[in-house]
């Protein structure tokens, strides 16, 4: 009889114990996932939206001056800013920051595709006034490594220069008749190397 009573008493205190643990352990586990379950959304809401790299938009090579002005300041077209977008003010004003330019800042700056494998940028800086004017500029660490005049426009001459860069970064340089637009003949050829080096070739 006492075999019979103490088997009970320690079943009973063994089914006691036995019960609260899983729905504690259970508990504790559902509440240990929602702990671990929640910092996840706010992970993803502080890491960074973009950088500039990332926000900023290439123009696509080739990049012929002479249909940018068309498609953008002749025709007017609503693709202009699609297929020739521009840095936005902040960014324009950090490159021109960079440059040291304090009077005539440019009018625009595009910014073109770096070559591949090369952390360099590359900007043109559209310059308008009584004379118009481009330049091609490479920058690393906001540093300037190389600026070259690509484009020039007075309208008191006969010709003006315009430009195009190739997608292989050489960038060739023609004289444009102002009566006809006709090419008359390419004046100049440079490329961008990797390293950030406007070369003459």
């Amino acid at each position: 009889m006492n075999k019979l009573i103490l088997s009970f008493v320690f079943f009973t205190l063994i089914s006691c114990k036995k019960v609260p643990e899983p729905n504690n352990t259970n508990h504790y586990s559902l509440k240990a996932q929602a702990t671990l379950v929640s910092p996840k959304p706010d992970i993803k809401t502080t890491e960074p939206t973009g950088s500039s790299s990332t926000n900023s938009q290439y123009v696509s090579l080739p990049f012929d001056y002479e249909k940018y002005k068309k498609t953008c300041i002749q025709e007017g077209s609503p693709d202009c800013s699609k297929m020739y977008p521009v840095l936005d003010q902040a960014e324009s004003a950090r490159i021109i920051k960079i440059m040291g330019i304090t009077e005539g800042s440019p009018e625009s700056i595009f910014q073109i595709q770096p070559v591949s494998g090369s952390n360099i940028d590359i900007y043109v800086l559209n310059f308008e006034g009584d004379s118009n004017s481009q330049e091609i500029v490479t920058v690393h660490n906001n540093k300037v490594i190389s600026r070259q005049s690509i484009g020039y426009a007075m309208p008191e001459e006969d010709t003006y220069e315009a430009f195009i860069i190739n997608p292989d970064m050489t960038i060739d340089i023609y004289e444009i008749s102002f009566a006809n637009g006709s090419k008359k003949r390419k004046k100049e050829k440079y490329k961008v190397l990797a390293i950030g080096t406007i070369s003459k070739i």
